[in-house]
C-alpha cells in the first residue's frame, strides 16, 4: 500500500538467549515506509542506536511488531565448537547512516573476495549451499576419521562446510578434500581475553598448508561480542589475525562472526571483516513461524549492508529445531524444520547464499533456560535416535 507518510509502530527489542555457544539477540524495525524502508535500531532501554534506509523487495514481509516490554539483558555463554552456515545477501548500499572512510573503501569488493584458487573462493564459491558441522559426540570428544568421512561425505547439495573452531582438524581436513567440499574455519575467541586468537590460527596453518584452497573463509571467533566481548578489541584481533594468516600463506577471506543486532549496533565488527557475516535464528523470536522462517531473515538481514558501507552480506547460521518444546508461534517438529528449511531456501534462492544450521544433531550441547530444550536438535539431514 503507497503512501506519503512515515508510519512508526514501536518495537521491542528482543532478547533471544541460547545454549552455548550460540547466544541469540535479534532487533526489530520500529517503522516502514512502502518503497524504502527506514529502520531506527534501538537497546533495550529505548535509546536510538542508528537509523538506516534500505530499499526492500515488495514480497519480503515485515515479522508483527513485538510488545512494548522492555527485552532483559543480554545473556552470555560459553564458547565451544559448534556449527553456523554463510548465505549471501544483497542489499543497496544506499543509507542515510554515515560510514567511516574505511568502511566507504570496502564498499568494492575486496581483493579476498576475487582471491584465486591457491587461496580459497570467498562465501560459496565452490558452488553449492553451505552448512554448519560438528565433528564431536555425544561425550565431546571426536569422531572417529571415518565417522567424520562418512558426515561430510553425506552433506550432497552442500558445497561449504562451516567448523567452530580447530576441534578433529585434521580429519575434518581430510574428509573435505575427499568429499570435494570446501570449508568455513574457524579460530575460537575467548570473549574475556580477546587476544587468544594465535593458538588456533597456528593449528590452521599447520594442517591447511598442505592446500589452503581448501578454505573458503577463516571467522576469527563466532558470537564473541554477543558473549561479551569487546567490540572494538574484537576488531583489532581480526586484523591482527587476517595479518598473521596471511605471513603463513593465506589470502582469502577473514570475518568475524556475530548476531546480526550486534552487528548493526557495532558496525566496528563488519568494518574489520572482508564481508558481513551474521547469525540470524527466527526460532527464538516469539513472533516467526516455521513458514516464514526465510522472509524472517531476509528481512533482518536487509539494512546490513547499508549499515556497512555497501558490503557484501553472509548470513552465517540459521535454521530450526525438530525436537524440543514450541514457544509462542514457534512450533518444534520434524514437519516444521523442514517447512523452515524449505522456506530459508526459497528466501535465499543462490544456493550459495544460505549456509543452514545445521547437517547432524550436537548431542554433546547443553540445554539452558532460553534454549527450548532444543539446543541438541537442529540436525536436518539426519535425527539422532537417542
Amino acid at each position: 500500500m503507497k503512501t506519503g507518510l512515515l508510519s512508526v509502530a514501536a518495537l521491542s527489542l528482543l532478547q533471544l538467549v541460547a545454549a552455548q555457544p550460540h547466544a541469540r539477540r535479534h532487533i526489530h524495525p520500529r517503522g516502514k515506509v512502502p518503497e524504502q524502508d527506514v529502520y531506527v535500531y534501538v537497546n533495550q532501554f529505548g535509546s536510538t542506536l542508528s537509523v538506516v534506509t534500505s530499499t526492500i523487495p515488495a514480497d519480503v514481509a515485515t515479522p508483527p511488531p513485538a510488545a512494548a516490554t522492555p527485552a532483559p539483558a543480554p545473556t552470555t555463554s560459553s564458547s565451544s565448537s559448534s556449527a553456523p552456515a554463510p548465505a549471501a545477501f544483497y542489499a543497496s548500499s544506499s543509507s542515510s547512516v554515515a560510514t567511516t572512510a574505511s568502511a566507504a573503501s570496502s564498499a568494492k569488493p575486496s581483493p579476498s573476495a576475487s582471491a584465486s584458487a591457491s587461496s580459497g573462493s570467498s562465501s560459496g564459491g565452490s558452488g553449492g549451499g553451505g552448512i554448519t558441522y560438528s565433528p564431536l559426540t555425544a561425550s565431546g570428544q571426536c569422531k572417529s576419521s571415518g565417522e567424520i568421512n562418512s558426515d561430510i561425505a553425506g552433506m550432497s547439495g552442500y558445497g561449504i562446510v562451516r567448523i567452530y573452531d580447530t576441534s578433529c582438524l585434521q580429519d575434518v581436513f581430510t574428509a573435505a578434500k575427499t568429499n570435494g567440499k570446501k570449508l568455513f574455519a574457524g579460530i575460537n575467541i575467548d570473549p574475556g581475553t580477546i587476544s587468544n586468537w594465535q593458538k588456533d590460527a597456528d593449528a590452521l596453518a599447520a594442517v591447511f598448508k598442505q592446500d589452503w584452497s581448501i578454505i573458503d573463509t577463516i571467522a576469527v571467533g563466532n558470537e564473541v561480542v554477543q558473549r561479551g566481548g569487546d567490540p572494538g578489541s574484537l576488531a583489532s584481533a581480526v586484523k591482527s589475525a587476517k595479518s598473521h594468516l596471511s605471513s603463513l600463506g593465506y589470502s582469502g577471506s577473514v570475518v568475524t562472526v556475530d548476531t546480526v543486532w550486534n552487528i548493526l549496533a557495532n558496525p566496528v565488527l563488519c568494518q574489520s571483516s572482508d564481508y558481513v557475516a551474521g547469525n540470524c535464528h527466527p526460532f527464538f523470536d516469539p513472533h516467526a513461524t516455521a513458514e516464514g522462517a526465510g522472509d524472517f531473515v531476509k528481512t533482518q538481514a536487509a539494512p546490513l549492508s547499508a549499515a556497512c558501507g555497501g558490503k557484501r552480506v553472509v548470513i552465517t547460521e540459521t535454521g530450526w529445531p525438530w525436537n524440543g518444546q514450541s514457544h509462542d508461534n514457534a512450533q518444534v517438529s520434524v514437519q516444521a524444520q523442514t517447512a523452515a528449511i524449505s522456506s530459508l531456501k526459497a528466501a535465499f534462492p543462490d544456493p550459495s547464499s544460505l549456509f543452514l544450521f545445521s547437517s547432524y544433531d550436537e548431542l554433546w550441547k547443553v540445554d539452558n533456560a532460553g534454549t527450548h530444550g532444543a539446543e541438541k536438535f537442529w540436525g536436518f539431514l539426519s535425527h539422532a535416535t537417542s
